[in-house]
């Protein structure tokens, strides 16, 4: 096969019960001129055997093992193994609409963009589709690419400008030009991280967000919808190897962005262990050891009280304060609200 358009990397993980729909809704569509990577990652169910069925009939599916856990290293792998001119990164439980990859494919003859964004819809509860999101929808233009990477990180919940990879199909030669692999010590919120480089080195983007292309599958097993182990330490590297990127590049715009970003993940990272952690003297560990961080400390430093609530709101103040039942009782009460 000719090097394809598109490369559409799937990191799988006991995807048994998803992975046929997901590959079926990319190889059914009016469009051809793809490779699919699928990498599993150490699976314990039948997922590789399933996969190695899908490739054994189709010659534009690609299967590898990936020994090292994790969504990152997987996603670096189908990079690496990657042919096309863009790629596209979907997981193994999510799924495409159909004539999705063709209206694609005519957007990039029509602009050659280095990034095209789209939207996606929620397959879950009542089946709802997402439309929180005011993103101007067309070509932009570097100017206007920067602009998009300053609200995305400027936005303080998660229903603001999204940094969601299944939403994004990026010009492979952005990717490895710069370098721009996954951190594969980071295990969620990796898309993020890996976003905020991206867009900084794109330059000319195509958003058609109210396209909804790609399917989201509330999973209750995934990895976003259960209690994650030490994501606080995530959540710190994450924004020391952001912030470091940004003095590299000498961004003092982005770095100031960044570290008010930084208390949205900080917040997360306490809802991770309100909800999740049983005993609450163990929350009351893991929210006291957040609060007297030395990083925690060093973002503190980094911002203004006034700005930060100017642009996170209260919750800024609360993770900025020392009082770890003020933390919790706020999340309780938001959580009822």
């Amino acid at each position: 096969m000719n090097s394809p358009l598109i490369s559409i990397i799937i990191p799988m993980y006991n995807s048994e019960k998803y992975i046929q729909e997901t590959v079926y809704s990319i190889t059914k569509q009016n469009f051809s001129n793809y490779e699919i990577i699928l990498i599993d990652n150490n699976s314990v169910d039948n997922t590789l055997i399933i996969a190695e069925e899908l490739a054994n009939n189709n010659d534009r599916i690609e299967v590898y093992n990936c020994k090292k856990q994790g969504p990152s290293a997987a996603r670096n792998m189908g990079i690496k193994y990657s042919k096309g001119e863009y790629i596209y990164f979907i997981d193994s439980d999510d799924y495409l609409v159909d004539y999705s990859l063709k209206t694609l494919e005519e957007i990039i003859y029509d602009y050659l963009p280095e990034m095209i964004i789209f939207g996606f819809s929620i397959d879950g509860k009542n089946n709802k589709i997402n439309t929180t999101f005011k993103i101007k929808e067309g070509h932009y233009n570097s100017k206007d690419s920067r602009k998009f990477l300053e609200k995305m990180v400027r936005s303080n919940t998660k229903f603001n400008v999204p940094s969601y990879l299944f939403i994004r199909l990026i010009k492979r030669s952005i990717i490895i030009d710069n370098d721009l692999f996954f951190d594969e010590n980071v295990y969620r919120s990796e898309d993020f991280q890996f976003l905020v480089k991206v867009h900084y080195y794109i330059n000319d983007m195509y958003v058609m967000y109210s396209k909804k292309f790609s399917v989201y599958r509330q999973v209750h097993s995934s990895i976003t919808h259960t209690y994650t182990e030490n994501y606080w330490d995530v959540v710190k590297e994450i924004f020391k190897d952001l912030i470091r990127f940004s003095v590299d590049k000498k961004d003092i715009l982005l770095k100031e962005d960044l570290s008010y970003k930084f208390y949205v993940y900080a917040y997360l990272a306490c809802e991770n262990i309100i909800f999740s952690v049983k005993e609450f003297k163990q929350k009351k560990k893991l929210l006291k050891n957040i609060i007297v961080d030395s990083f925690m400390k060093e973002m503190n430093e980094l911002t203004n009280i006034s700005k930060g609530f100017r642009t996170i709101g209260i919750s800024y103040l609360i993770l900025r304060s020392n009082f770890y039942l003020i933390i919790y009782l706020y999340i309780k009460l938001k959580e009822k609200l």
